[in-house]
């Protein structure tokens, strides 16, 4: 029985393949090896594109073709990569002050905003200047019952330590550049908002925290990113959590840090200054409603503002 069960199967099978091979159509036959070898010759010396009725590029990849564009630029008998091979990188020394030159000639107010916190974080590791930061660049209710108001607006430059640092000074560079951009095709400058959102940041942490105190660009890097997504909602941010990289739309981010820095000012949770970051988002929020509403040239106080800045450079 198992004998015949094998002799079927044998037949089904031989039977199925007879019938492929029956189906397949009498006109296709492979070009011959000749053929093959004169047709790559003529592509390859970029002769006409048709040949014995074949077009040269069709067993090609993209990457051939993109080869073969690149080789036939490059005059024969030279090393293609020669320049990439003698090309040296540029002294560290002359890109550090390309950057600083650029960012000056985009906004001064970014320029002096990243050399002062640069210049506080430095003072910051030194520990005799310790007691003289933390009573003038922290901002806290003690230093207010001491009448050093002017710590509202100096914490915002001030950093200890250089996570902190580096990740708000990216964040300021990256959205500032963008928010400046928007603001001046309106014709408004960029540094009323800055200072704004500085004070609206340290007033969020004094009002909501009745303990310990705070420095740091954080909200006045949230209130440009807020500003940001309210103005392209559907831009797309990277963000990496925890080494784990996300991406997603500048409106779903914005309400995702609204949420969170909601959670924890309710909770108080973690040694972060959750006040600060929500009130630099709902100034950057609140700025995007006077931009769009016209509000702002509404107001003396900001046409003052406006006269002010047009007699200076734009910043």
């Amino acid at each position: 029985m198992t004998l015949l069960l094998v002799m079927l199967v044998h037949t089904l099978l031989l039977c199925s393949f007879r019938i492929g091979v029956a189906k397949r159509p009498r006109h296709y036959d492979a070009p011959d090896t000749i053929s093959q070898w004169r047709r790559s010759l003529a592509s390859i010396r970029g002769g006409d594109r048709s040949f014995d009725g074949y077009d040269p590029n069709q067993y090609m990849t993209v990457g051939d073709l993109e080869n073969r564009r690149y080789y036939a630029a490059v005059p024969n008998g030279e090393d293609p990569f020669a320049n990439v091979r003698s090309r040296k990188p540029r002294p560290v020394q002359e890109v550090v002050q390309e950057f600083f030159s650029n960012l000056y000639k985009l906004s001064p107010t970014l320029f002096y905003g990243f050399l002062s916190s640069s210049a506080l974080f430095v003072a910051w590791q030194i520990p005799a200047l310790s007691p003289l930061l933390q009573r003038h660049f922290m901002s806290s209710r003690h230093n207010i019952r001491e009448r050093r108001y002017h710590s509202i607006l100096l914490s915002a430059v001030s950093h200890s330590s250089a996570p902190h640092l580096l990740l708000n000074l990216y964040g300021c560079v990256n959205f500032g550049t963008v928010a400046r951009r928007n603001l001046s095709a309106r014709g408004l400058p960029l540094w009323p908002f800055a200072l704004g959102a500085a004070a609206t940041g340290s007033l969020s942490f004094l009002a909501l925290s009745r303990h310990g105190s705070c420095i740091g660009l954080s909200g006045v890097a949230l209130a440009m990113l807020a500003l940001d997504a309210r103005m392209n909602p559907a831009k797309v941010l990277g963000f990496v959590v925890y080494f784990v990289p996300i991406r997603m739309m500048s409106q779903y981010a914005l309400s995702g840090l609204l949420a969170v820095s909601l959670f924890g000012v309710a909770t108080g949770a973690g040694n972060v200054a959750h006040a600060t970051h929500l009130g630099g988002l709902l100034f950057g929020c609140f700025y995007f409603e006077l931009l769009t509403r016209g509000l702002l040239r509404r107001l003396n106080f900001w046409k003052l503002l406006l006269i002010y800045s047009k007699r200076k450079a734009p910043r």
